[in-house]
């Protein structure tokens, strides 16, 4: 996150989608966009945050509520994220900006990392 990143009408972003493997992909910047991928309200979770800004994970807020099928294990929470969600990253000014192509590809490997088998 070392460069200022400005808002544009699409952002790259890890999807993560249920039943299937990470990929990098475009997506609006706006809020119906967002909330169109995750089915719903948008909840923000950080997962890394630096001075230049974050990379956060955008979810369904009431995914659980809804009954989503689950998707991913987040150790950090701990918790199960629950349908579809994406990575994107946060500016110092709390812009939701796309990430970078290192980031995408950082963050894509991770992702893939979480477990996806529930008890």
């Amino acid at each position: 996150l070392g460069e200022k990143r400005e808002v544009d009408t699409l952002m790259k972003i890890v999807a993560v989608r249920v039943a299937s493997e990470p990929v990098i992909e475009e997506l609006g910047t706006s809020l119906e966009d967002m909330k169109k991928f995750v089915g719903g309200w948008i909840e923000a979770v950080t997962l890394d945050q630096s001075i230049e800004g974050s990379i956060v994970l955008w979810c369904n807020e009431e995914s659980k509520l809804l009954r989503m099928h689950p998707n991913r294990y987040l150790n950090l929470l701990p918790d199960v994220i629950c349908g579809d969600f994406f990575l994107s990253a946060v500016n110092n000014e709390g812009e939701t900006v796309g990430l970078t192509e290192e980031e995408a590809e950082f963050w894509k490997k991770e992702v893939s990392t979480w477990e996806t088998t529930f008890a």
